[in-house]
């Protein structure tokens, strides 16, 4: 699981203008813990779907379950607007796939082959 912030840099260019550049930070958490899910289970009963005015309980979730590397305003501040439903989103999806599914072993169809006992 990843999640990537961005963070508005200005700097003085070579004649002395401010030029403001964006520099990315990726995060990374091997998988979610299962407090993380149980969490979302309680938020997503409360509300039916991603509106402007529930966006910071989700943004305070995202927060726990990477263990706080960042803080809810950097994470604000680093999602540009246009984002924040995709990235959201993209959170929620990744709290129940399997981190691992892509180095397990695929049959001829490309399903995940059964362990035999």
């Amino acid at each position: 699981m990843e999640i990537i912030l961005k963070n508005l840099v200005t700097t003085d260019n070579d004649n002395g203008e401010k030029e403001v550049k964006v520099e990315e930070k990726t995060y990374h958490l091997p998988y979610p813990p299962m407090g993380a899910y149980l969490d979302y289970l309680v938020i997503s009963k409360r509300i039916e779907k991603i509106t402007t005015d529930n966006v910071k309980e989700y943004v305070g979730l995202i927060v726990r379950t990477f263990q706080h590397q960042f803080t809810e305003e950097e994470f604000i501040n680093g999602v540009a607007p246009y984002e924040i439903f995709k990235v959201i989103g993209q959170f929620v999806n990744d709290l129940t796939k399997d981190p691992y599914a892509e180095l397990k072993p695929k049959d001829e169809e490309g399903n995940g082959k059964k362990e035999k006992k």
